[in-house]
C-alpha cells in the first residue's frame, strides 16, 4: 500500500497508517483522486440585482400605458358624472313641469298624480272656468269627476250656509282655522249623498283666494286626505 493522505488537514502519512495522527480523520489512499476544491459559486449575471429590482419596476412602455389607463378612467368618471347630472336635471325639469302656476303668477302647486290641469274655457258640463286661476281635474267615480278650482275670493260675504247637488241640499260645517304655505286660511266642507265639497279661503299679501275641492262622496275622504293634502303641501307663493 502506498502513502495515505488526510483529506481533512491534507497531510501525507506513510503506508500502513489508517488514521491521521493530527486530526483523527480517516486517511485515504494517496492515489485517490484529489477532490477539486470548491470553487467560487457561479457569478451572478452582471446586473442581476438591478434586474431583480427592475422586475419590480414598470418597464418603460408600461408607464405611458398606465397614464393612458388613468386618463381613460378619469374621462369615464367625468362622463358618468355628466350623465348623472343630466338625469337629475331631467327629473327636475319633469318635476317642475308638473307644477301648475296660477294665471296671475301669484302661486304654484304640484299637480297630484293622476290629475291634470284644465286649460279650456268651459268644462263639459258647461261650468265656466275662464276667470279661474287654476283648474285641476282628477279621477272619476260614481259619475262624478273630482275637481279643484282656485279663484279670487269675490268681495263681500260668501254664504257658506248650504250646498246643493242634483236637488239635494247639504250644510257646510263650521269654519276652522288652518294655514296654506304659511298664510292664514279658513276651511269648511259640505256633504251630500252624491257629492261632497271642501272650501278653503286663503289670505295672502292683501289678496284673498278661494279653493273649492269637490268629489264623489264615496271617494271624498280618500281624495281629500291624499291628493288634496299633497296639493296644499306643495303650495308655493311666488
Amino acid at each position: 500500500m502506498g502513502r495515505a493522505v488526510c483529506r481533512k488537514c491534507w497531510t501525507w502519512h506513510g503506508s500502513g497508517a489508517t488514521v491521521c495522527p493530527r486530526c483523527g480523520a480517516p486517511l485515504q489512499p494517496g492515489n485517490a483522486a484529489t477532490p477539486s476544491e470548491p470553487g467560487p459559486s457561479p457569478a451572478s449575471p452582471v446586473g442581476s440585482e438591478q434586474g431583480s429590482a427592475a422586475a419590480t419596476a414598470l418597464p418603460p412602455a408600461a408607464a405611458p400605458a398606465m397614464v393612458g389607463a388613468h386618463r381613460r378612467w378619469r374621462l369615464a368618471a367625468i362622463g358618468g358624472g355628466v350623465v348623472v347630472l343630466g338625469v337629475v336635471a331631467m327629473l327636475l325639469v319633469l318635476q317642475l313641469s308638473a307644477r301648475a302656476v296660477s294665471t296671475d303668477g301669484a302661486f304654484s302647486v304640484q299637480v297630484p298624480a293622476g290629475w291634470e290641469r284644465f286649460s279650456g274655457t268651459d268644462l263639459p258640463d258647461g261650468t265656466p272656468v275662464t276667470n279661474d286661476l287654476i283648474v285641476l281635474l282628477g279621477p272619476r267615480a260614481d259619475g262624478v269627476q273630482a275637481r279643484v278650482f282656485v279663484f279670487h275670493h269675490p268681495s263681500g260675504y260668501i254664504d257658506h250656509a248650504f250646498c246643493q247637488y242634483s236637488g239635494v241640499l247639504g250644510h257646510y260645517s263650521r269654519e276652522t282655522s288652518t294655514t296654506v304655505a304659511g298664510s292664514a286660511a279658513l276651511v269648511t266642507d259640505c256633504r251630500t249623498p252624491t257629492v261632497s265639497i271642501e272650501s278653503i279661503t286663503v289670505t295672502h299679501a292683501s289678496h284673498t283666494y278661494q279653493l273649492a275641492f269637490s268629489a264623489a262622496s264615496s271617494q271624498f275622504d280618500r281624495l281629500r286626505d291624499g291628493a288634496l293634502r299633497d296639493l296644499l303641501g306643495s303650495w308655493r307663493w311666488n
